[in-house]
């Protein structure tokens, strides 16, 4: 193995490592941690974008107002020839609240493109489904 391969093999399980770490957390602190100072979130079924930790921060404090308990599930993650790519395939459930109603259970699966330099979050694109109750 050159050197090149063991550098890049340790980038990739430092980022990795990000990425395992992003799924176990809840929408909290540390989770935004993950994320570089310029990082961006993109949910790219809606139209919504984040860029940078404040927004972040906003965005997370919108999801909490309508997404209660949210949390995802048994990620798949696939690392890719580069180091600073990966792809998560996830479920995702919890309870969301829809115009001031009581929340309803909901859930669905999510496709994730995640890019990091350095252990930190650059750019994450989010794809869903339109969430449905769990069977």
């Amino acid at each position: 193995m050159s050197s090149v391969d063991s550098e890049a093999d340790r980038e990739r399980e430092r980022n990795r490592a990000t990425v395992r770490r992003f799924f176990e957390l809840p929408i909290c602190d540390e989770r935004r941690a993950l994320y570089a100072e310029d990082g961006v979130k993109e949910m790219a079924t809606h139209g919504m974008r984040w860029t940078g930790q404040e927004a972040l921060r906003r965005g997370d404090e919108y999801n909490l107002q309508f997404d209660s308990g949210w949390h995802h599930k048994e990620p798949t993650i696939w690392a890719t020839e580069d180091p600073k790519v990966f792809w998560v395939e996830v479920d995702g459930e919890g309870a969301r609240s829809f115009g001031g109603c009581d929340p309803l259970p909901v859930g669905g699966p999510y496709v994730f493109r995640i890019t990091l330099d350095n252990g930190k979050i650059k750019l994450l694109r989010e794809w869903s489904v339109k969430p449905t109750p769990p069977q």
